[in-house]
Protein backbone atom coordinates (compact mmCIF):
# COMPACT_ATOMS: atom_id res chain seq x y z
CA UNK A 1 0.00 0.00 0.00
CA UNK A 2 1.03 3.26 -0.65
CA UNK A 3 1.96 5.83 2.17
CA UNK A 4 0.40 8.76 0.45
CA UNK A 5 -3.18 7.78 -0.73
CA UNK A 6 -5.89 7.84 1.66
CA UNK A 7 -7.07 4.56 4.15
CA UNK A 8 -10.17 3.39 5.52
CA UNK A 9 -9.81 1.42 8.47
CA UNK A 10 -13.24 -0.18 10.00
CA UNK A 11 -13.92 -2.54 12.55
CA UNK A 12 -17.18 -3.45 14.36
CA UNK A 13 -16.73 -4.38 18.36
CA UNK A 14 -19.10 -6.79 19.36
CA UNK A 15 -19.50 -8.70 22.60
CA UNK A 16 -21.19 -12.04 22.21
CA UNK A 17 -21.43 -13.33 25.41
CA UNK A 18 -23.10 -10.01 27.48
CA UNK A 19 -25.13 -10.99 29.64
CA UNK A 20 -28.86 -9.55 28.57
CA UNK A 21 -30.38 -6.98 30.92
CA UNK A 22 -33.61 -8.56 31.25
CA UNK A 23 -34.50 -12.43 30.67
CA UNK A 24 -36.90 -13.41 27.80
CA UNK A 25 -39.93 -14.89 29.75
CA UNK A 26 -41.25 -16.52 26.65
CA UNK A 27 -40.39 -18.49 23.19
CA UNK A 28 -41.09 -15.59 21.21
CA UNK A 29 -38.74 -13.24 22.66
CA UNK A 30 -36.11 -15.99 22.97
CA UNK A 31 -36.26 -16.42 19.16
CA UNK A 32 -36.64 -12.89 18.81
CA UNK A 33 -32.70 -12.34 20.25
CA UNK A 34 -31.86 -15.34 18.25
CA UNK A 35 -32.88 -13.56 15.24
CA UNK A 36 -31.62 -10.74 16.24
CA UNK A 37 -28.26 -12.29 16.65
CA UNK A 38 -27.96 -14.77 13.62
CA UNK A 39 -29.49 -11.13 11.16
CA UNK A 40 -26.26 -9.44 13.06
CA UNK A 41 -24.15 -12.09 12.46
CA UNK A 42 -25.65 -11.63 8.26
CA UNK A 43 -24.52 -8.37 8.30
CA UNK A 44 -21.21 -8.12 9.66
CA UNK A 45 -20.48 -11.29 6.76
CA UNK A 46 -22.21 -9.22 4.25
CA UNK A 47 -19.99 -5.94 5.24
CA UNK A 48 -16.74 -7.87 5.24
CA UNK A 49 -17.65 -9.21 1.79
CA UNK A 50 -18.63 -5.50 0.47
CA UNK A 51 -15.21 -4.03 1.80
CA UNK A 52 -13.15 -7.38 0.52
CA UNK A 53 -14.74 -6.82 -3.30
CA UNK A 54 -14.04 -3.09 -3.01
CA UNK A 55 -10.48 -3.32 -1.78
CA UNK A 56 -10.24 -6.16 -4.81
CA UNK A 57 -11.80 -3.73 -7.46
CA UNK A 58 -9.46 -0.88 -6.11
CA UNK A 59 -6.56 -3.54 -7.12
CA UNK A 60 -7.92 -4.25 -10.46
CA UNK A 61 -8.56 -0.60 -11.43
CA UNK A 62 -4.82 0.40 -10.12
CA UNK A 63 -3.52 -2.52 -11.96
CA UNK A 64 -5.57 -1.55 -14.94
CA UNK A 65 -3.99 2.06 -15.03
CA UNK A 66 -0.27 1.16 -14.79
CA UNK A 67 -0.83 -1.35 -17.92
CA UNK A 68 -2.10 1.31 -19.67
CA UNK A 69 0.58 3.64 -18.57
CA UNK A 70 3.35 0.41 -19.41
CA UNK A 71 1.61 -0.34 -22.37
CA UNK A 72 2.25 3.65 -23.63
CA UNK A 73 5.65 3.85 -22.26
CA UNK A 74 6.61 0.72 -24.60
CA UNK A 75 5.07 1.90 -27.65
CA UNK A 76 6.60 4.97 -27.50
CA UNK A 77 9.96 3.46 -26.58
CA UNK A 78 9.83 1.01 -29.57
CA UNK A 79 8.85 3.94 -32.15
CA UNK A 80 11.89 6.00 -30.67
CA UNK A 81 14.15 3.01 -30.91
CA UNK A 82 13.13 3.12 -34.63
CA UNK A 83 13.55 6.50 -35.22
CA UNK A 84 17.10 6.68 -34.06
CA UNK A 85 17.95 3.48 -35.90
CA UNK A 86 16.63 5.59 -39.22
CA UNK A 87 19.14 8.20 -38.27
CA UNK A 88 21.94 5.99 -37.65
CA UNK A 89 21.56 4.12 -40.82
CA UNK A 90 20.84 7.32 -42.68
CA UNK A 91 24.09 8.90 -41.48
CA UNK A 92 26.19 6.00 -41.45
CA UNK A 93 25.35 5.43 -45.05
CA UNK A 94 25.76 9.65 -46.30
CA UNK A 95 28.11 10.94 -44.05
CA UNK A 96 30.77 8.20 -43.87
CA UNK A 97 32.76 9.54 -47.24
CA UNK A 98 32.42 12.46 -45.84
CA UNK A 99 34.21 11.76 -42.86
CA UNK A 100 37.27 9.99 -44.37
CA UNK A 101 38.43 12.57 -46.62
CA UNK A 102 41.90 14.47 -46.98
Amino acid sequence: MSTLTDKLVDFDIVVESEPRHSRPNNALEESIYRLNSLLMSIKRTQKYFHTRENRGFSIVKSTKNRLFWYAVFETLAVIAMAVLQVYVLQTFFTKTARRYRV
